[in-house]
This record gives C-alpha cells, structure tokens and sequence, in this order.
C-alpha cells in the first residue's frame, strides 16, 4: 500500500463570506485534505490509501476526524472504495466545483479567488477523480 503524510488542512468556510443580495451562503464550506507520497503506483492505489487513511474517517457532523470512525461525511466506510471515483478531467473538475458553489447564487469575489487558488493548488494532479452520484452508490451506502 502507499504510504501517505498528512500534511494539513484547508477549510474555506462559505459563512465567513459576506455574499451579494440575493445569494447566500448555504452552510457550505469546502474542506482539502493534503497529502505527501513518494510518486509511483497507480490512481486505485493511491485512492485506496487516502480510504484507508485517518484522516479519511470525517463525518462532518462536527465531532471531527475519528481515527476509528466508520463513516466518511453521510457514507458509510465499508461502502467506499477506489472503484466507486470515476475519472474526469480538470476542466469538468473546475466547472463541477463552481456549479456546485453557485448553486446558491454569486459568489463574494473573494471567496471565488479562494476556490480558484484551491483549483490552481490541485492543478499539479496528474488526474481527477468524483465519487460516483449518490444514485449509482449501492442501497445502504448512506448512514442516515
């Protein structure tokens, strides 16, 4: 398995935005996770590796990383798996984030240069991967 260093979080908190008349913030915010391996492998490798890391174990539900947690965000662990992150582009990436930032309306400026120096960090990726759409998840992969 590939070894992974945590090197950190960023957490860009939408609420801290003061956002345009008739957008809003939407209790959003956007949460990356860096981190640092040796190069080599394979993108399932490497995707197995980030599952199976602690830090990888967030519900999101305020309590944090639980380094024995079974659940990433609404999901499920053992219903989370390398197969389930299918690839796609930097440019559809970059269009996914934005649509899914604006779907409550414009963003503060500010707040689109943060999300456009988060894309432009990620952009030394040698590939891009989303997890599938809740749809194609198998029948129990939510946990509520």
């Amino acid at each position: 398995m590939i070894e992974l260093d945590f090197v950190g979080p960023t957490f860009v908190n939408f609420r801290e935005q003061v956002f345009p008349e008739g957008s809003t913030h939407g209790f959003r915010g956007v949460d990356l996770k860096s981190f640092r391996f040796r190069q080599g492998g394979q993108d399932g490798e490497l995707l197995a590796a980030v599952i199976g890391h602690e830090q990888f174990r967030d519900d999101y539900a305020g309590g944090g990383v639980a380094p024995d947690g079974t659940r990433h965000g609404p999901y499920w662990l053992r219903s989370v798996s390398p197969d389930g992150y299918q690839p796609l582009s930097c440019n559809v990436a970059t269009q996914t984030l934005r649509r899914w930032a604006c779907q409550h309306g414009d963003l503060p400026n500010s707040l689109g240069d943060v999300l456009g120096a988060i894309v432009n960090t990620c952009g030394w990726a040698w590939s891009w991967r989303r997890v599938d759409p809740l749809d194609r998840l198998p029948a129990g992969a939510r946990s509520g």
